[in-house]
C-alpha cells in the first residue's frame, strides 16, 4: 500500500490538538494504545468523555466512504459496534486524515477468557451470533465494498485473478522458486467453482479475532476495528479464527479446545447450507488465498522477510494437503 504515514513521537502531540480543534474540548491525555498496522491509535480522555482516535497511516485505506457506510448498516442491523464520531481524509492535522469513535469499556476477548469475565465457549458463540447478524448486509458484488455496490460479479473469478496476478509477481521476484498459480487456480475452481449459488456478497468483517472484539463486564461482545471490512463470502470471516486455531501452538495441539470453539461459533451462526465435510473442503481453499494475500503484504506492502517466510511455509504446507 503506497504513501504510508509511519510512526513519529510527534504524532503524540499533533492528536491532542487535532482532537481538541475537532471536538472543542480540552484533553486530558491521549494515549497510544496500540502500533496497528492500518492506524496509529490512541485513547482520548476529556472532561465528559473518552474516545479513540485513529490516524490512518495509508491514503487510501480503508477506502474512502466505506467505514462510514458500514456505520449506517451496522446500526440499522442493530449489531453492536463502536460509533464513528468523526472522519475525514483531508490533511488538515495528518498525511492521510483521521478518525473518532466511541470508546466502548471492556476488556478484549484475549483478556477477557484470561480473566474470567467470558469462556471461550461463549465468545466463540458470541462470534457466530454476531457475524449472523452483520452478514445479513448485503453487497450487490464482491470485493471492495463501494457504498454497497461492490466490484466483482464474481467470487471465484476474482479470487482467480487476485492469487494468479500475486504469484506470478512473487515468483518473477524470485520470492518464490516455482509458479504454483496454476495449481491454486485449479483447487479454487473445484471448491469455490461448484457452490457459486451458495456463494452471494455479503458484509465481512475481514479480521475476527480475540483482540478485535471487546467483552464488557456484562458479557456483551462487540468487534472493533472494521478497517479491513470487505465483501465476500460469509465463510471467509469465520476462517480469520479457524486460522489461528490451525497454526498458533496453543490451538494445534490442542485438538479438544478447537472442536469446542468451532462448535460454539456455529451454534451462534445459526443454520447454514453446507455439510462439515463441504465447511472444511472451503476452509482448506480460502486459508490457501489468505497465504497468498498475506505473502503479498509481507513482500510488498509491509516488508518483513521473517513474517513472509513464515506465511510461505503454511501456503506450501496447505498445497501439500491438496494433493
Amino acid at each position: 500500500m503506497p504513501d504510508i504515514y509511519k510512526y513519529k513521537k510527534s504524532i503524540d502531540k499533533k492528536i491532542v490538538r487535532a482532537v481538541a480543534e475537532v471536538l472543542r474540548t480540552t484533553v486530558i491525555s491521549a494515549t497510544k494504545i496500540k502500533s496497528g498496522e492500518i492506524n496509529h491509535v490512541y485513547k482520548i480522555v476529556t472532561p465528559k468523555k473518552t474516545f479513540i482516535a485513529r490516524v490512518f497511516r495509508y491514503k487510501q485505506w480503508p477506502e474512502t466512504g466505506k467505514l462510514e457506510w458500514i456505520e449506517k448498516q451496522l446500526s440499522k442491523q442493530k449489531v453492536p459496534h463502536a460509533k464513528l464520531l468523526y472522519y475525514s481524509r483531508d490533511n488538515t492535522f495528518f498525511p492521510n486524515g483521521f478518525m473518532l469513535l466511541e470508546f466502548i469499556e471492556g476488556l478484549s476477548g484475549t483478556e477477557a477468557v484470561k480473566q474470567g469475565v467470558i469462556t471461550e465457549t461463549q465468545l466463540y458463540t458470541a462470534f457466530g451470533t454476531l457475524a449472523r447478524k452483520f452478514h445479513h448486509i448485503k453487497v450487490k458484488k464482491f470485493g471492495p465494498i463501494n457504498l454497497g455496490q461492490g466490484e466483482h460479479a464474481n467470487f471465484a473469478d476474482m479470487q482467480i485473478r487476485g492469487v494468479v496476478k500475486i504469484l506470478n509477481t512473487l515468483t518473477k521476484k524470485g520470492a518464490l522458486q516455482s509458479n504454483p498459480a496454476e495449481k491454486v487456480a485449479q483447487i479454487i475452481e473445484s471448491t469455490l467453482r461448484t457452490q457459486e449459488k451458495h456463494i452471494t456478497p455479503t458484509l465481512l468483517h475481514g479480521d475476527m479475532s480475540e483482540t478485535n472484539a471487546i467483552v464488557s463486564k456484562d458479557k456483551k461482545v462487540v468487534l472493533i476495528d472494521w478497517d479491513n471490512a470487505r465483501a465476500g463470502f460469509w465463510l471467509a470471516d469465520f476462517i480469520e479464527l479457524s486460522r489461528r486455531q490451525m497454526f498458533e501452538k496453543g490451538w494445534s495441539k490442542n485438538p479438544t479446545r478447537m472442536l469446542h470453539a468451532r462448535k460454539a461459533f456455529f451454534k451462534g451462526y445459526g443454520k447454514i447450507p453446507f455439510s462439515s465435510r463441504q465447511i472444511k473442503t472451503f476452509e482448506h481453499t480460502l486459508q490457501i488465498i489468505r497465504q497468498v494475500w498475506q505473502m503479498n503484504y509481507y513482500f510488498f506492502d509491509n516488508v518483513d522477510q521473517k513474517k513472509f517466510n513464515s506465511v510461505k511455509q503454511i501456503f506450501y504446507k496447505l498445497l501439500r494437503e491438496s494433493i
